[in-house]
């Protein structure tokens, strides 16, 4: 069996954006900054995810359970409800906004491979590739605001 290897490049931060003026976001509660109307949560739902559904969806509606973090997006561009999602995929949309700018949480990301094929030129060069990647979009990636 392959043994594999991992090495963590940092973290990706979640908000809840929104499009400006939709039925989202207009039964959000002004005092709890949760909302009472729809949600959208990701399936399956644990850890952090679940902390961050529990915490700021309470007491909404979830009206999808999405596998995808692209089918989260176009459900809260159609207006279905809010969502946490990654900063960098919400704020890459022009039409979203980020209903407060705090970050409610935080996925890491990993880059994992197996062990034996890091000798190779070609993985070695991905890898790099990769955290160069991660490293150049560090602020976009944190969530800090635009």
């Amino acid at each position: 069996m392959a043994e594999f290897t991992r090495c963590r490049c940092g973290p990706v931060n979640l908000c809840v954006p929104a499009l400006p003026r939709s039925p989202s976001n207009a039964h959000r509660s002004s005092q709890s900054g949760r909302t009472r109307d729809h949600w959208i949560s990701r399936k399956p739902c644990r850890g952090t995810r679940r902390q961050v559904d529990e915490a700021h969806g309470a007491g909404a509606t979830i009206v999808f359970r999405v596998a995808e973090m692209t089918e989260m997006l176009a459900a809260a561009l159609s207006g279905a409800g809010l969502a946490a999602m990654p900063c960098m995929l919400a704020e890459a949309e022009p039409r979203m906004v980020r209903l407060a700018p705090d970050i409610l949480g935080n996925h890491p990301v990993w880059l994992v491979y197996r062990r034996e094929i890091v000798a190779e030129a070609p993985v070695r060069a991905v890898i790099r590739f990769v955290a160069t990647v991660i490293k150049d979009h560090a602020v976009l990636i944190s969530g800090e605001t635009r």
